[in-house]
């Protein structure tokens, strides 16, 4: 008897011990807190250490009670900031690795460039939902997001916990959702297992966290089955499109209008599952009650309200294939009543062969257009209905899986539809508010950096031909620049006003003006005006300090050359072309500045 409790030992020992089976994942990160959530395989207590530093976790949030499902909300964090953690229990840590962190996101309407991935029906839990995984991490290049968004039936086929755990938990996401926030939102098959809206039941409800008490901004809206918040200069409105009443009238409804009505972001984007408008493997044309009229009733009711509250984005599922539509307003019945009144911009819109999309929301974001993007191809493709594609899409395929890879920098939103074999498929661009003519007031010969209206690398300034998107100037004279992309899409004016000295709105600094402790008459510069073929004669004045530094400009603030000047009588050491110049001489006690004309 003893020798076989001697060979059971180890079995039984192997078998209480305590590991991890689910997560660590994250949920719900603001600008001072954060959700983090794992399954462990016996009930036991729950412990977080945390810090800023991956070795150096002096931080901890713990709980004794035992459980299998470990949920703490770790607060009083500074915004902004990366922490790393590991779980466990009051006991061991059984999760430490450096893949183990998070962002707490940045004071509100800050604004920076804001990345999300979007996966539409990725719940097959197969090797094609793990090829668009892999061609996402191969393409994003370990760069940090903002958050991983999901479009619906994010597990097939019933949404059971077991299949959540293979769709999400077991060899798919688990590496990403460590130190990415999810922010879901529920499809059909999320319900199929007797998942309940009104209650709040069922494994959709019981793995995921949502702010329902608007902890990242937004409306309260008291249930999970939709939410909203803010991110930067972002907002998000997450919908029920299956399990909650779409009516306008509904509690949905009239929250979603008070949520818009709210609303200060810049970006507004919704998603839901049930696309609004599609020609895939689901139709938008099929009213009640027949199969998909989830779809029609989302357009019907819900889409007016988007619009007209000025929602720029709306992503959905469902149909098994990529389509995005023009930019739209509008059109709320079936494919066959579209006209071209509905079609805003009847672009592209990848501003790679196309202009991108333009929107003006400073007065008013009514009705300006939106864009509808179907990506249901995370996990599986299917076929195509009577009439593909819909009408109101501008780029739409069934041929390939994939996911959108969404970026907002300040006031332009970039969205790419990335296929599984690492091909960019579709791309388009909205940019708001940009370009027009702006008056800079400035300080003669001080330092001024003009601002491209929107982010692009490829930005031109002229004159000078300099691609940046910012461009730093000494101006002396009144003057404009202009500058914008490459394809001549956006023009940006900037009339450079100077500030005159002694005026009431004199700002300047020590050597803002064109005179200085000498009368300006004291600096003799002969011939003035000249010839472009002339020598530029130059006496300084009584009691000037030497050697000084000689430097001049064009109209434009670039310096054309600079020298030493020795003695009181020198010359201008180049021939200058026709035209207006500035001289400035100084020292470390003198200043001072003249116009020179060049004629032919």
């Amino acid at each position: 008897m003893g020798a076989i409790f001697l060979f059971f030992f180890p079995i039984l020992s192997l078998l209480s011990q305590t590991y991890i089976v689910r997560g660590p994942y994250l949920q719900v990160a603001t600008q001072n807190s954060i959700i983090i959530r794992w399954r462990t395989n016996t009930a036991t207590s729950s412990r977080i250490s945390y810090g800023t530093n991956v070795n150096n976790l002096n931080q901890v949030s713990q709980s004794s009670s035992n459980t299998t499902e470990h949920q703490i909300k770790l607060t009083g964090l500074q915004p902004d900031t990366k922490y790393y953690y590991a779980v466990g229990n009051i006991d061991n840590l059984l999760a430490t690795n450096a893949n183990l962190y998070f962002y707490t996101l940045p004071p509100n309407q800050t604004k920076r460039a804001y990345s999300f991935w979007i996966l539409g029906d990725c719940g097959t839990g197969n090797n094609d939902q793990r090829s668009v995984r892999d061609a996402f991490i191969e393409y994003n290049n370990n760069k940090p997001i903002d958050g991983m968004i999901l479009l619906g039936d994010n597990a097939y086929d019933f949404g059971t916990d077991g299949q959540y755990q293979d769709a999400l938990f077991n060899n798919m996401y688990e590496n990403i959702i460590s130190n990415t926030v999810i922010w879901p939102t529920p499809g059909n098959h999320d319900y199929y297992s007797g998942a309940d809206a009104a209650t709040q039941t069922g494994a959709y409800y019981q793995i995921f966290s949502m702010p329902t008490d608007a902890e990242l901004g937004g409306t309260p809206s008291h249930t999970k089955a939709y939410y909203s918040f803010n991110i930067g200069n972002i907002h998000f409105i997450s919908l029920d499109s299956y399990d909650s009443s779409r009516d306008s009238t509904s509690a949905m409804g009239l929250w979603l209008k008070q949520d818009l009505q709210q609303n200060q972001q810049e970006w507004t984007i919704a998603f839901w599952h049930h696309a609004p408008y599609t020609k895939g493997s689901h139709n938008s044309d099929n009213p009640f009650p027949y199969l998909d009229f989830e779809l029609p009733q989302m357009r019907e009711q819900l889409v007016p309200i988007l619009e007209r509250y000025g929602v720029d984005l709306i992503l959905c599922g469902h149909s098994h294939a990529y389509e995005r539509s023009f930019l739209l307003n509008g059109h709320y019945g079936n494919s066959s009543t579209l006209n071209t009144s509905h079609k805003l911009d009847e672009g592209k819109g990848d501003f790679i062969n196309d202009c991108p999309y333009q929107k003006k929301t400073k007065t008013s974001k009514a009705n300006k257009g939106t864009i509808y993007a179907v990506v249901g191809v995370s996990g599986k493709k299917g076929g195509t209905s009577s009439g593909w594609p819909h009408p109101v899409m501008v780029s739409a395929s069934n041929a390939y899986l994939g996911s959108m890879v969404l970026t907002v920098n300040e006031n332009r939103l970039d969205a790419t539809f990335l296929t599984s074999n690492q091909t960019i498929f579709d791309q388009f661009t909205i940019i708001k508010n940009a370009g027009g003519k702006t008056t800079v007031p400035f300080c003669q010969g001080e330092d001024l950096t003009l601002h491209a209206s929107f982010p692009d690398q490829n930005y031109i300034w002229q004159p000078g031909n300099v691609h940046a998107e910012s461009l730093t100037i000494q101006p002396y004279f009144n003057s404009l620049y202009y500058g914008g992309d490459a394809m001549g899409c956006i023009k940006d004016t900037f009339q450079l006003i100077a500030i005159q000295p002694d005026s009431p709105n004199d700002t300047c600094g020590q050597f803002s003006s064109l005179s200085s402790q000498e009368d300006i008459s004291d600096l003799v510069i002969f011939p003035n005006p000249s010839h472009y073929n002339q020598t530029i004669q130059l006496t300084l004045p009584n009691q000037w300090e030497l050697p000084s530094e000689a430097y001049i400009y064009d109209i434009y603030g670039r310096t054309i050359t600079q020298f030493t000047i020795n003695t009181p009588n020198s010359t201008i050491p180049i021939l200058l072309n026709p035209g207006v110049y500035l001289i400035e001489i100084r020292n470390l006690h003198q200043h001072i500045s003249h116009q020179i004309i060049i004629n032919f």
